[in-house]
């Protein structure tokens, strides 16, 4: 089963959609994007193995192929959710209850 997320960045305004699909100890990603920048980074990161989602942002693929990324870009984050969700470390129904993360500007 794939699990799929979508990242609506606003102040881009740039769409990511991240599936991630369990294959053995590895999660294949598939990475498409409005974002060129984003295109690049899913060429670098095609597999994650579950040792590697769980490491810390220093040394995790999904943070240290992202280097050429600005730092407020959420599609890292986003896949390791997927990542997290397709290996079992995440409830889904937890998801589905709460299937956003917001990070909301307030004046």
């Amino acid at each position: 089963m794939t699990t799929s997320y979508v990242v609506n960045s606003g102040p881009c305004a740039h769409k990511t959609c991240v599936e991630a699909e369990l294959v053995q100890d590895i999660i294949k990603l598939r990475i498409t994007s409005t974002c060129p920048h984003i295109q690049k980074y899913a060429e670098k990161l095609k597999e994650i193995s579950i040792k590697d989602i769980s490491k810390p942002m220093s040394d995790n693929p999904a943070y240290s192929l992202a280097r050429d990324l600005t730092v407020n870009c959420a599609v890292p984050c986003a896949v390791l959710y997927a990542c997290w969700a397709e290996a079992g470390l995440i409830s889904k129904n937890l998801l589905k209850q709460h299937p956003t993360v917001t990070i909301e500007y307030k004046e």
